[in-house]
């Protein structure tokens, strides 16, 4: 199944990968540009010269992205721990409730009727 991929994201994903839009570069030297037409370079990305491309990764990311991350999954670790105790708190709770409502009203036994099948 093919998912269409919108043009931003395409981009986006070119500039993690450290390929440079060179569009502005080329207008500015004279050579034709069409409107909306964009021109992507990388160094490792040459005509007959596949095996460069296994120079191409993506950037890493800025460590004071992964710290954000890391804070964000330390203070998600700590939420999901304290949901996941309330929810064990609350079946407890439920079952505590469900035991004082059949002591308080225990099941009762109703007389068959007269010829009904008993359950």
């Amino acid at each position: 199944m093919n998912v269409p991929i919108k043009y931003a994201s395409f981009v986006k994903q070119l500039n993690n990968y450290g390929f440079n839009n060179i569009s502005l570069k080329l207008k500015k030297t004279g050579q034709t540009v069409l409107s909306g037409e964009d021109h992507f370079q990388h160094d490792n990305f040459r005509r007959d010269r596949k095996n460069m491309c296994a120079n191409i990764k993506p950037k890493p990311k800025k460590l004071a992205e992964q710290e954000e991350y890391k804070i964000e999954n330390t203070r998600l670790t700590v939420e999901n721990k304290r949901l996941a105790d309330e929810v064990k708190r609350l079946k407890e709770q439920i079952e505590k409730m469900e035991a004082g409502f059949e002591a308080a009203y225990p099941p009762q036994v109703l007389p068959a009727a007269a010829g009904q099948p008993q359950p």
